[in-house]
């Protein structure tokens, strides 16, 4: 019994020695794993805790971006309206302003912006080529930059600008590119099936009457901005970049000078030297003040007298007076560089021709004459005969065109009216921008003014194809001009070119009841070519408030000095 006892006690006490060794042993794991959890819960905040000031600084990085945006919108508002704070911080001669403001949101921006030519400070300066703005955005400890260049719109993207005026559409018109009007646009409502077709985007000032009426096919918008076209033009700036006496002459970088004349005054740029054979003129003049023959040729041939410009007459590849240059001629003469009264070279010249009073007009550019063209009148231009604009190229061995090369445009500035001129033909075509900054274009005489077109084959709606008869299908299938049987009925009167004007045109004896009365088809179309937007006339005036985003990039260098930035930039 007693053995029993003690091997009972021994075994109970060997069974709490074991119970205590199990009891320590969950003790310590216990507080592993409550310490594992502390780890981890404690990781979890701070991740937690990482994430949301990654989230809150990425939300702030957003809004300062943002912010940024904010300040160039307002720059370009201020650019557009010409009410930048214009100054010269740095004396570089180029036009800059700042602004800054605090956004409601907690956020804030400041701008800085710079023209890209050196201008006065005054409207004067929204005439440069680019501004460049740099806005910085800030929000909380987030700050970010953005660098946008600016760059003017163009006025030849418009088939019709009128500035201040209410332009109309006939019957079946189809309007390729876009339309701006200061005033309404005034849309016919008794065309039935042939309504007026708008191919691209209408703007206007006030409303369109009769919307209902046209058919839009980008839309229209109403109370747009205003687009300032009288201080868009300077005939200063212009004359001065024809005669090349500004710091830059250059138009999209060709060219340092132009052609400066004044046929009122009976001057035009040629020079008297010796000529081809085949050219001959009325009388010979020696150049020495004395009565002997020059040592070097004797007696010049005297310089034909220019009533009306012929652009016909132009040769911009004439390499035969002087072997190895490359000249710009005029009916087989030389035209004078106006800084060096050397030949003027092809290379040298800009594209730009300026006349100080009227000017006659008439001509086509293709071939050896084919070459983009402005013609700046600072008074009026009249076009007395066909404006045809072809292409670059011409067969060497003929000089006759071959069309092989670029399109060919043709840009004619006038200060006031642009006048199609009495005694040109009933069959007229105009292929250029028409841009007159003060009053429009008109055409002038009475029916008997104009004689009636050669009795030959025609291509009355420019498609390519001459001489479709009975009809040409234009606009439509079955209608149309006899292009193949031309009578003194046959009026048609064919702008292929935008037409910038202050005031409402007026198509004159082309619009005659009796003339519409005898007419088989439309007598007057606005056309719209292309490719003028991608080949433009030289230095042709731009909106002077009209600007487009050209570049947008943003700034990782947020440490500098925003203003220094952009002044060093440039």
């Amino acid at each position: 019994m007693q053995a029993r006892r003690e091997a009972g006690s021994r075994s109970s006490a060997s069974s709490r020695i074991s119970l205590g060794g199990e009891e320590g042993s969950a003790l310590l794991l216990a507080v592993l794993v409550m310490g594992a959890i502390s780890v981890l819960g404690t990781t979890m905040v701070l991740n937690s805790m990482t994430e949301r000031q990654i989230g809150t600084l990425q939300w702030e990085e957003a809004q300062a971006l943002s912010a940024a945006e904010t300040g160039v919108a307002f720059a370009v508002r201020a650019i557009h309206d010409m009410d930048a704070p214009l100054a010269d911080e740095d004396g570089d001669g180029r036009p800059d302003f700042q602004l800054a403001a605090n956004l409601s949101n907690g956020s804030s921006y400041q701008v800085v912006a710079e023209t890209s030519d050196m201008l006065p400070t005054d409207h004067t300066a929204y005439r440069s080529e680019f501004f460049t703005v740099l806005s910085e955005g800030r929000r909380g400890q987030a700050i970010r930059r953005v660098s946008v260049e600016l760059g003017h719109e163009t006025f030849l993207k418009y088939q019709r600008f009128c500035g201040d005026d209410t332009p109309g559409y006939d019957c079946g018109s189809v309007v390729a590119g876009e339309v701006y009007a200061k005033g309404d646009l005034w849309i016919p409502t008794d065309c039935g099936t042939h309504p007026v077709e708008f191919l691209e985007p209408v703007m206007v000032r006030q409303t369109v009457r009769n919307p209902q009426s046209a058919v839009f096919h980008r839309g229209y918008s109403e109370y747009a901005d205003l687009i300032d076209l009288p201080n868009s033009v300077d005939f200063a700036h212009l004359r001065s970049r024809a005669r090349g006496l500004l710091t830059r002459c250059d138009c999209e970088g060709r060219g340092e000078v132009g052609i400066y004349f004044d046929l009122g005054a009976g001057s035009f740029p040629l020079i008297a030297t010796e000529v081809s054979a085949s050219k001959t003129f009325s009388s010979a003049f020696d150049d020495d003040d004395d009565d002997d023959d020059d040592d070097d040729g004797g007696n010049l041939p005297a310089l034909p007298t220019i009533e009306e410009l012929d652009l016909g007459e132009f040769d911009f590849f004439d390499a035969h007076t002087r072997p190895g240059d490359t000249l710009v001629t005029y009916a087989g003469v030389e035209i004078r560089n106006p800084l060096t009264n050397d030949p003027l070279r092809a290379a040298e010249f800009n594209g730009l021709l300026f006349c100080e009073g009227d000017l006659p007009l008439k001509g086509r550019l293709d071939g050896k004459s084919g070459r983009c063209l402005t013609i700046v009148a600072n008074h009026e231009i009249h076009i007395t005969g066909d404006l045809i604009c072809g292409h670059t190229g011409y067969d060497l061995k003929t000089g006759l065109p071959t069309g092989t090369g670029e399109p060919v445009n043709l840009g004619l500035v006038a200060r006031r009216w642009i006048r199609i001129s009495p005694g040109t033909s009933r069959i007229l075509r105009i292929d250029a921008a028409l841009l007159s900054v003060n009053e429009s274009w008109l055409a002038e005489g009475d029916l008997a003014d104009h004689p009636a077109a050669a009795m030959t084959v025609h291509d009355l709606d420019l498609d390519g194809i001459a001489g479709e008869s009975p009809v040409n299908d234009d606009p439509y299938v079955g209608r149309g001009w006899d292009e193949l049987n031309i009578t003194a009925d046959t009026w048609v009167l064919n702008f292929t070119g935008p037409l910038i004007t202050w005031k409402r045109g007026d198509s004159g004896p082309w619009k005659d009841p009796d003339v519409l009365a005898k007419a088989s088809d439309m007598t007057r179309r606005y056309s719209y070519d292309l490719d003028i937007q991608s080949y433009p006339p030289p230095c042709f005036p731009v909106p002077i408030n009209l600007w487009k985003e050209l570049s947008w990039s943003e700034v990782r260098d947020t440490q500098r000095e925003l203003l220094s930035y952009v002044l060093i930039e440039r």
